[in-house]
């Protein structure tokens, strides 16, 4: 039986301002800057609304350089925004705090102090119970020119006094299918509503969810009582299992929107799909491709059983076989690679 492991945010506070750690760190990494490692930031202070103060610190910079710290409603990914050898980890629209520009000195690390009254965006924001801002520090370096970078971003569930979102999860990380249970520890509360990273959302008190894919995914449990509302965030981790990957994984990882073109397989592969590849149920899809002669070129099988390189479709996601239109539709694939790879040599196990 697993241990059930305390979300990071469960201390309450009984509408206090006391000080403790905030936030759970989202799945967009930071990337190394001159010293060899990646910076860090962290919040402290108080998660319930109403003009407690938070302290946001940014560790690890380079000494001796130029930081400022950003917020936003929403959290995002854009791989070096201006030239900058970092990640953007939030999204738009973006609060600066241009007031507190600190430089890093001798300690490599900044401060700044949040009025949670009034955040720096444009209109500028009041913190209310049950929203989530995510918090991210941007710095310059010399890496060896004059560039930028960005730390890691943190997202932090804030709650009006006398209402938490407090609860446990009975795993925070393993291989994937991963099926996590969350047990509601939460007080003064009538309702709830739970999103868990990938898309999907439930309403029960102590829900249980099953990871298909290997990925970061922060869990955000919202609740509401007649004292107001209270926010929540957890981060899981779900890596790839180490056994045989199966069909049910691809077939998943298929349902997934690919950014590059806003759609998943399936969008263009249902009944009656491009090139003839129906793909709208797993049995169908598993048996519309394993051991299929393809109608793209002459010859081509579209999954052989054990060699991803003479798969049709390994070729086609992986950008290197040219007949008929590149997967996704004049785009490229965005999808694990190494996941289709693998169950494709390891047998393309239904």
């Amino acid at each position: 039986m697993k241990h059930l492991t305390t979300c990071a945010l469960a201390l309450a506070l009984s509408g206090s301002a006391a000080s403790q750690s905030l936030g759970a760190r989202t799945d967009c990494t930071a990337e190394a800057n001159s010293t060899g490692s990646a910076a860090t930031i962290s919040v402290t202070g108080s998660d319930v609304v109403g003009g407690n103060p938070l302290t946001l610190t940014a560790s690890g910079l380079p000494n001796n350089q130029f930081g400022m710290f950003i917020v936003s409603a929403s959290g995002g990914f854009v791989a070096g925004p201006g030239g900058s050898q970092g990640n953007l980890c939030i999204g738009s629209p973006i609060g600066r705090f241009k007031d507190q520009i600190a430089n890093s000195g001798a300690s490599g690390s900044i401060t700044a102090s949040v009025d949670t009254l009034a955040l720096p965006t444009t209109p500028l924001s009041t913190i209310v119970g049950g929203e989530t801002w995510h918090f991210q520090a941007w710095y310059r370096d010399n890496n060896p020119t004059p560039v930028s970078n960005f730390t890691d971003a943190v997202a932090v569930g804030f709650r009006d006094s006398g209402i938490t979102a407090t609860f446990q999860a009975s795993a925070t990380s393993g291989t994937a299918p991963l099926t996590v249970s969350f047990a509601d520890q939460s007080s003064g509360v009538s309702g709830h509503s739970w999103s868990f990273g990938d898309g999907t959302t439930d309403s029960a008190a102590n829900p249980s969810h099953t990871y298909s894919s290997p990925g970061v995914y922060l869990v955000e449990h919202v609740t509401t009582g007649s004292s107001g509302s209270a926010a929540e965030v957890l981060r899981i981790e779900v890596t790839q299992s180490s056994g045989p990957v199966t069909f049910t994984q691809v077939y998943n990882a298929f349902l997934q929107i690919d950014p590059s073109v806003g759609l998943s397989c399936i969008d263009c592969h249902d009944s009656n799909g491009f090139g003839g590849l129906d793909m709208p149920t797993e049995a169908i899809a598993y048996q519309s491709l394993v051991g299929v002669t393809a109608t793209c070129g002459s010859g081509n099988t579209r999954v052989v059983a054990g060699d991803a390189a003479a798969s049709l479709l390994y070729q086609k996601l992986a950008g290197t076989q040219t007949c008929g239109q590149s997967m996704p539709f004049g785009a490229t694939w965005s999808g694990d690679l190494a996941l289709v790879f693998d169950w494709i040599e390891g047998g393309a196990l239904q």
